[in-house]
């Protein structure tokens, strides 16, 4: 009938003790099958994928509701009555059915149940208690998970300490047998093991497909009725245009395949009907991702390959896990000693390729617990699969940075584990560009026999890729080729140079030097260097202040975007960079000079739009201020480099009394850049590259007025 849920076919007989006592459904299946009596009677299930009860009715006619009877129960269907015949005609003997129930506290409950909620044991076991696992049970496997720090961290003493003994690595080791991946899931018995190469497997046909092969054409017509309305829908599953043709494979054709997921049986049948009764075509070991399309209620329609030929099959719907995951691109590190890449998402799927811990591989999510994979085997892309707990995903934004090899020597490796081959070594004190990869390590680009690789160094060993900037404060200051007075002279700089330096020890910096265009580690006393400088840079207005608005631009919005593009510049050429505000937050005027002299800053820049008529950039600083002469080499250097830098109307260096300038204890300009409500200004400062180079030209403006004030 149309509504049925579950009704499978396969009788189990069984013969009823003569005046048996009262007891619990399992002692009293457990005795029938011990004794004969003419009187049997069978196994059902009442399952609703909906509803936690099931309605018991006085009556056939299902009108006076009884009792409630708990999802999955275990009812008996007494063979001796009327309404009961055999099981295949059972859907021809109305929609109720006749059941005894024995409910906890040992009564028999009598009544009529709906026929949709009926399924026979065999059939309730097959897709119940022998497990149809989830894909999380699918999945997981028993692994001894190796997070990054475990994977690199390193002794920093000696080099050599890197190949000492690792317990944590020798866990990952001992994991590789994978014995837990092998198991078969809980209720799986050996016949149902199908051998990881056979995908494509020949078809073995049970007893009752045999014995249905031999009925005549009527009979199997009538069986396709039966088998698909018994199989929790009504004959309509079935599509019209099969008839008799639907006993042989389907191969008229084909299926637009528009779902995608997880065979979870072992095996996963594919059949020639809609029906759990209708012959086997093709199986698939657990966890095969295959693809297919909607059907009906219950089952999938699916294209294979049967004995050379394209045909149609059918698959339940609780036999796959259909993946709805939005495939996203990552790129990660292997995690295991020896990292498995799976033909399908289960642990007990065919090993296809191995990668050894610290692999950087790229790879595209797939499932809650799977990542997808394409690798080359024997020659061909293959797609496989890996665990998410196998890989570390790489979310860190690269950065470029100037670094130094301080190991001697500094290894540079294939993977990103101390355990990963060695590709190169650099020398002590080599100078090098490497880009951030994880927390613990960098990516650097080396030429290996004239061809650029990529390989990985510990952070631990490389210096502090942090550049700080000082000025040369000798008439000639020297660069010597080691941290000795004593040693030989690489280079030297004129007074007032800006130099940038990594710290090396008390008395001396490291810096890295061009010598015939080639680049050198050389070392300056600390003495002939003064100290980097600290820059306070304050974005104008903020908060429930928005400044100057017009043509859909706020003066607040702007400022602190273009003075954090300045504090990026400042930043990497060494500067200390304090900001006023970071964020959007009010900031008054006092708290802003407070600010920097409270930190001592050597300079303040502030950064606003002007509005009011005009077009361009123009710098403003205070002849009355604190320090007059220097804040005027401060302004023209602002103004000079802005103007090169963005090529607009030169408006030059005004003279004003604003707080800024007149509370600070520092020499400080405010600059004004363009004009908010001109439309050719407001368009400029719409662009990012404009604000990019306007930034570039202020901070371009800083380096210089330090060059020109020592």
């Amino acid at each position: 009938m149309s509504f049925r849920k579950f009704l499978i076919g396969l009788v189990i007989p069984m013969l009823l003790l003569v005046n048996l006592a009262p007891a619990t459904h399992l002692a009293f299946a457990e005795s029938i099958n011990e004794h004969s009596n003419e009187d049997a009677i069978q196994i059902y299930y009442v399952v609703s994928e909906k509803d936690e009860t099931i309605p018991i009715y006085e009556d056939q006619n299902g009108t006076q509701e009884i009792s409630m009877l708990p999802n999955h129960s275990v009812i008996e269907l007494p063979n001796n009555n009327d309404e009961m015949v055999e099981d295949e005609d059972l859907s021809d003997q109305g929609d109720y059915a006749f059941i005894q129930f024995e409910d906890e506290n040992e009564e028999i409950i009598e009544g009529y149940v709906h026929k949709e909620y009926l399924l026979n044991e065999d059939d309730y076991l097959e897709i119940y208690e022998q497990g149809v696992p989830d894909e999380d049970a699918t999945e997981d496997s028993e692994d001894i998970p190796l997070d990054e720090d475990a994977t690199e961290d390193i002794p920093t003493d000696e080099e050599s300490s890197e190949e000492q003994f690792d317990p944590s690595v020798e866990e990952e080791k001992n994991d590789t047998n994978e014995d837990d991946e092998t198991e078969l899931p809980e209720g799986e018995n050996e016949q149902e093991k199908i051998d990881d190469s056979g995908i494509e497997n020949a078809i073995e046909e049970n007893d009752k497909d045999s014995a249905e092969d031999k009925q005549d054409e009527s009979d199997e017509e009538t069986t396709i009725e039966s088998d698909v309305s018994e199989d929790e829908q009504s004959t309509n599953e079935t599509p019209k245009a099969q008839t008799m043709q639907s006993m042989s494979v389907e191969t008229f054709g084909t299926v637009k395949s528009s779902l995608r997921g997880v065979a979870k049986k072992s095996p996963t049948n594919i059949r020639q009907t809609a029906s759990t009764k209708s012959k086997i075509i093709k199986q698939y070991p657990l966890g095969s991702v295959i693809k297919y399309a909607p059907h009906s209620e219950h089952w999938y329609r699916i294209q294979v390959e049967v004995n050379g030929k394209s045909s149609i099959g059918y698959i339940h719907k609780k036999h796959v896990t259909t993946v709805t995951t939005v495939p996203k691109n990552y790129k990660g590190i292997a995690k295991k000693a020896t990292t498995n890449v799976r033909l399908g998402a289960s642990t007990k799927s065919k090993i296809i390729k191995q990668f050894p811990i610290g692999t950087v591989i790229h790879y595209k999510s797939f499932s809650k617990n799977w990542n997808e994979i394409v690798v080359n085997v024997n020659g061909k892309d293959t797609t496989g699969y890996i665990h998410k707990k196998h890989v570390t995903n790489i979310n860190t934004t690269p950065v470029n940075q100037k670094a130094f090899a301080i190991k001697s020597p500094t290894n540079v490796r294939v993977g990103v584990s101390t355990k990963s081959k060695v590709l190169t070594k650099l020398s002590l004190n080599q100078a090098i560009d490497v880009t951030t990869f994880s927390k613990n390590w960098v990516e650097i680009k080396v030429n290996i026999n004239g061809t650029v690789q990529t390989g990985y160094i510990h952070k631990k060993h490389i210096g502090n890729s942090m550049l700080y900037s000082g000025v040369a404060a000798k008439p000639i200051t020297n660069v010597r080729t080691a941290s000795s007075t004593k040693s030989e002279v690489l280079t030297t700089f004129a007074k007032g140079t800006v130099i940038k330096y990594f710290n090396h020890n008390a008395n001396w910096y490291r810096v890295i030097v061009k010598i015939n265009g080639k680049e050198q580690t050389g070392y300056v006393h600390k003495k002939h260097l003064n100290e980097r400088r600290t820059v306070v840079l304050d974005a104008g207005h903020g908060g429930y202040d928005p400044g100057a608005s017009s043509n859909d631009l706020e003066e607040k919005k702007l400022t602190l975007e273009i003075t954090k593009y300045v504090q990026n510049h400042l930043v990497a050429d060494g500067y200390n960079v304090l900001m006023t505000r970071s964020d959007d937050r009010y900031v008054s005027l006092k708290d802003r000079t407070d600010f920097a002299n409270r930190n001592n800053a050597d300079i303040m820049v502030s950064i606003h739009i002007n509005s009011g008529g005009g077009t361009g950039i123009e710098t403003w600083k205070y002849n009355g201020g604190p320090y007059p002469a220097s804040s005027a080499i401060l302004a023209t250097q602002l103004q000079k480099n802005m103007i090169n830098s963005t090529r607009v109307n030169d408006r030059g260096v005004q003279d004003k009394n604003l707080h800024i300038n007149r509370e600070s204890k520092m020499p400080s300009s405010l600059v004004e850049i363009g004009f908010i409500d001109h439309p050719l200004d407001a368009s400029l400062l719409k662009q990012n590259l404009f604000k990019k180079n306007a930034a570039k030209g202020i901070a371009n403006g800083i380096n210089a007025y330090f060059l020109n004030t020592q």
